[in-house]
């Protein structure tokens, strides 16, 4: 082997170790999925729902039912990336997630903590559509006694359903639509803001878009092939014994196909569904999300929020929003005192990232008794779950300033459970060991007492909170990748010497 064979093999070498350095900290995706960047679960769940099943694997449109399978975190460079797997009903039942970050912190939530968090939970009401100053979904939580050894400093809590508003810019109606919606508090500083929505499923920048009514094939676009579909049903069907759907011709559902479903067909011939079209909010037994899936907003990528700041600049163009739902999102209007057009003031102070992927059919189940793990199918009476099997659900990124923290500062603890729509009736779904009990409501035993007082982890065995490693790299101990790389280095530059 000639020398500068041997120094191009040296270098092609180093190139591929440098590869695999770089390759073996994998990037994390935000698309609702716990990747291998996450290393292994931190948690598997141990106690079946009391909350419902969820049996629909589309990414968005829920059976019923809300759990935790797993739990995935890590820190890479200035974040937190935390995956929580399962499912969360898109009837407003809440993901509760306090973080532990920092010295200080709450192990009881009591009196001085923000109010008016996620505060549509609880409005003036009265016909005033505002949250009641005096409340907030931290004190529906009043009561909640956390793990010795846990001090809870942040709080985020997030919720999915159909939502609505008014009339906006350049829109004289406004529109039903669905989101999940993010909400955070710091505990000691006692502040908290309203961070945003997405309006697609895993993330995605997209919005939801009910077919046009001449897209007989449903795929988005009103063609020839739509025609087709017309023409072969055209006459064939009388309404009451023979009743034509969608996929037969028949745009407005009245079971025939005839001369006005032509005319649709016509009307919207080489349209698709566009931003400025009413919002289609799913629902089980109706259109897939991959079905409804429309156009994406511009300058949004996936894991970003919608919030004020994008409504009011990219979000609109000359003076119309581009979509009605990013109504939602802006600061209630001056001349609606009582916000009957139903804003949200939403603003992403804190660079909050997330994607929801609904679709795990998988996981723990919904059969008693829950004192049972879920891997205990109670002598064949019942069937056992799988929760180390789910990777789906909810994913968020957060960086580490706004957690009052650092890389290397010190580990992280998140404590997560699911909770009702009130933010005040707590499920049996928990971070950590599980509570291997029936859902916990305010009372602790399941009973509804309007906060969470009766809810005390320390009833329970073990930790119901996860552990993040965030601990300070050893003085003078170089990363493995740079370790391998010189003495490969070094052995190819002794072998070159020979060799030369």
């Amino acid at each position: 082997m000639t020398r500068s064979n041997v120094w191009a093999t040296c270098g092609a070498a180093a190139a591929i170790v440098v590869a695999t350095a770089t390759s073996a900290i994998a990037q994390i995706s935000i698309d609702g999925t716990a990747d291998a960047g996450y290393g292994a679960a931190l948690s598997t769940q141990n106690t079946n729902t009391q909350f419902g099943d969820n049996t629909n694997p589309d990414p968005i449109i829920s059976s019923g039912g809300s759990e935790i399978d797993q739990v995935f975190a890590v820190v890479q460079g200035d974040r937190l990336y935390v995956t929580i797997t399962g499912n969360l009903e898109a009837n407003f039942n809440k993901y509760e997630i306090y973080i532990d970050s920092k010295s200080g912190g709450v192990n009881t939530l009591g009196a001085g903590l923000p109010t008016a968090v996620d505060g549509y939970c609880c409005t003036i009401g009265a016909g005033v559509n505002l949250p009641d100053p005096s409340t907030g979904a931290l004190q529906r939580q009043a009561g909640l006694t956390f793990d010795a050894g846990f001090d809870a400093d942040y709080y985020l809590t997030f919720s999915r359903g159909g939502e609505n508003t008014g009339a906006s810019l350049g829109y004289a109606d406004g529109t039903g639509f669905y989101a999940i919606t993010a909400h955070y508090a710091d505990l000691q500083g006692g502040t908290s803001q309203s961070l945003g929505m997405q309006l697609g499923p895993r993330g995605l920048p997209n919005v939801l878009r009910g077919p046009l009514g001449g897209d007989f094939n449903e795929n988005k676009t009103v063609g020839g092939e739509d025609l087709l579909t017309w023409q072969r049903g055209f006459g064939q069907f009388d309404g009451t014994i023979e009743v034509a759907a969608k996929a037969d011709g028949d745009s407005n559902g009245d079971g025939i196909v005839d001369g006005v479903d032509l005319g649709t067909w016509q009307s919207d011939y080489g349209n698709s569904p566009g931003l400025g079209d009413y919002a289609f909010n799913p629902y089980n037994g109706g259109p897939s999300t991959e079905t409804l899936l429309g156009p994406a907003l511009p300058g949004l990528s996936q894991g970003d929020l919608i919030d004020q700041n994008y409504a009011t600049t990219t979000g609109t163009e000359g003076g119309v929003l581009l979509a009605r739902e990013l109504a939602f999102v802006l600061p209630v209007d001056g001349a609606d005192p009582d916000n009957t057009l139903n804003r949200r003031d939403m603003e992403n102070t804190i660079g909050l990232q997330m994607a929801y992927d609904d679709s795990n059919v998988a996981g723990v189940v919904g059969n008693d008794p829950y004192t049972l793990p879920t891997t205990d199918d109670n002598g064949g009476t019942r069937p056992a779950g799988d929760p180390e099997n789910v990777t789906t659900g909810l994913e968020f990124s957060i960086p580490l300033s706004a957690l009052g923290t650092s890389a290397g500062a010190g580990d992280i603890k998140i404590f997560a459970f699911i909770n009702g729509g009130g933010h005040d009736y707590a499920s049996n779904q928990f971070t950590g060991d599980g509570v291997l009990d029936a859902n916990l409501g305010g009372n602790g035993f399941g009973g509804f007492t309007g906060d969470l007082s009766g809810v005390n982890m320390t009833d329970f065995l073990g930790d119901q909170f996860v552990t993040v490693g965030n601990a300070p790299a050893a003085a003078g101990v170089p990363e493995p990748g740079a370790v391998v790389l010189a003495g490969l280095a070094l052995g190819l530059l002794g072998f070159a010497r020979r060799r030369g």
